[in-house]
């Protein structure tokens, strides 16, 4: 399980960082799946360190995705609250 936490957090930041709007939600998808195959895998004391990993890379990219959706709502709100179309 951690080497899947692992791996499936290596390609969620991958699907992030270069992908469109739908590979980025799988990259969520990806993400939150990997946090719990990392939450899983510590049970197992010989790969406990590999699940930690995909844990915390899990955590960055989840965080950083909250604060992109954020800003975009307060843009969107901003724009819409002055008046200005585009």
């Amino acid at each position: 399980m951690g080497i899947a936490s692992l791996i499936l957090a290596i390609l969620a930041l991958v699907m992030l960082i270069w992908g469109g709007v739908v590979v980025k939600a799988f990259g969520l998808l990806a993400a939150i799946i990997g946090l719990i195959l990392g939450a899983v895998g510590r049970k197992n004391p010989d790969k406990r360190g590999v699940s930690t990993a995909g844990m915390v890379i899990c955590i960055v990219i989840l965080a950083i995705a909250l604060i992109a959706v954020i800003a975009v709502v307060a843009c969107g709100a901003s724009l819409l609250s002055s008046g200005y179309y585009y």
